[in-house]
Order: C-alpha cells, then structure tokens, then sequence
C-alpha cells in the first residue's frame, strides 16, 4: 500500500473522541488524523519506532487548539492516543501492522 493509500485509511478509520486515551486496534496503526471540532487538542500520542511504541513530546500540533478539518500526518505510525478535552473528536486513518503490545 502506498503512503497516499495509509494516509486516507487504506484499512479503515478510528473516531477518537473525549479526554480519554483510546488505542488503535490491534494489527493496526494510524498513519493520519482530521481534526472534526474545533479546539481539539492532543494531548499524547505513542507512536511505533523500531516496534516500540513510544510517546511522542515534541510535536508542534500536541497541546494546541487546532482547528477543524486540519489534517495531521504523523511522522510515525500511531497506536495510541489521548485527547485533553471532553468535546475533542480526531478521525484516525488506519492500515495494517504486524505490531502487538508487549503483554497483549
């Protein structure tokens, strides 16, 4: 699959939505987010880096109000992620890994 294909959810999509953190399913990784409220800002993210799902700090989108429709591709694919406030929503695009949490 080419990167335009995981970028527009080759393997489906994921709506995140609230403070709480939601993970990806299983066999799966975001590859690209659309921001659906305005204000929705991210507070963390684990992104896979050598099979090693690893929060992500330095971002410049994470803790900011982004606007809606803003699109986010991310540098690394995503497996989870948590949103700060009750009103965020992000549509997570998806597509296939080999990738298991450790203990999962």
């Amino acid at each position: 699959m080419n990167t335009l294909q995981k970028m527009f959810g080759g393997a489906g999509c994921l709506l995140v939505s609230g403070a709480s953190e939601a993970e990806v399913p299983v066999g799966y990784a975001a590859f690209a987010g659309v921001v659906f409220t305005d204000d929705t800002e991210i507070a963390t993210l684990d992104e896979l880096i050598d099979d090693t799902a690893t929060e992500l700090t330095d971002a410049s989108w994470e803790s900011v109000a982004l606007p809606k429709q803003a699109l986010i591709i991310f540098s690394n694919p995503v497996v989870k992620i948590t949103l700060t406030n009750a009103g965020d929503m992000l549509m997570l695009y998806l597509d296939v890994t080999d990738y298991v949490e450790q203990g999962g």
